[in-house]
């Protein structure tokens, strides 16, 4: 990605197909309370599958501040039979198939697939450069804080549904002042289309220095 005054963008797009016939499924229950975990649900519209996504949202631990942390999610068949799962098979329906839901820092539902951004991570005769990214992981390490304002938010735009999908913006700092310093944007949207989970990445350097960025989708 090379900078200048215009922004450059590299579109990535993955779709994650899913067979009609659900063999193997993970024992995995929906995750715990909604709500007040900063958990948004889309719904694909023929009710075959459904997601739970994390957004980023501030909450009170002992008197203290913390941004919980967002952009991870878990992928389910629909819940109601028989359009749930694959239509012509019964028992398939209200499934985990993408992530397993566990209990994170300060009681936060997490999920177990991550996204990994790589930044100028370019091995030469004189080693390794540049770092790695991952935007939950950087957040849930965060401290507590007595000031709200003082809390690093990744997210530019924070995750939300827009019926069949998650849309959102969030940050990769590429200075140590976090997402307050020179950053690149990722623009994600996760979108339900058909028996299909679509995962749309943008990525666009504002920066003036030119910049490699590579990309690690791990699904559990």
């Amino acid at each position: 990605m090379h900078g200048s005054p215009k922004s450059k963008k590299v579109l990535i797009a993955g779709v994650v197909v899913l067979a009609c016939t659900l063999a193997a499924l993970l024992p995995v229950g929906p995750a715990q309370a909604q709500g007040s975990q900063g958990i948004v649900q889309v719904n694909q519209p023929g009710g075959l599958m459904y997601m739970l996504i994390g957004t980023p949202q501030l909450v009170t631990v002992t008197g203290k501040f913390w941004i919980r942390p967002a952009g991870r999610f878990q992928l389910f068949t629909g819940k109601v039979q028989p359009t749930g799962g694959n239509p012509t098979r019964k028992g398939d329906e209200n499934k985990a198939i993408v992530s397993q839901a566990y209990g994170d820092n300060n009681s936060f539902t997490g999920y177990s697939s991550s996204l990994l951004f790589s930044v100028d991570n370019t091995a030469t005769t004189t080693g390794t450069t540049g770092f790695y990214f991952d935007t939950y992981g950087a957040m849930d390490a965060v401290a507590l804080n007595a000031n709200a304002g003082a809390l690093a938010n990744f997210w530019q735009v924070p995750l939300a549904s827009t019926g069949r999908a998650a849309v959102g913006t969030s940050l990769i700092p590429l200075t140590t002042g976090g997402p307050t310093g020179p950053a690149l944007s990722v623009y994600q949207n996760y979108e339900l289309v058909g028996d299909a989970l679509m995962w749309e990445l943008v990525i666009t350097n504002t920066s003036t220095a030119s910049h490699n960025v590579g990309v690690r989708w791990c699904l559990d």
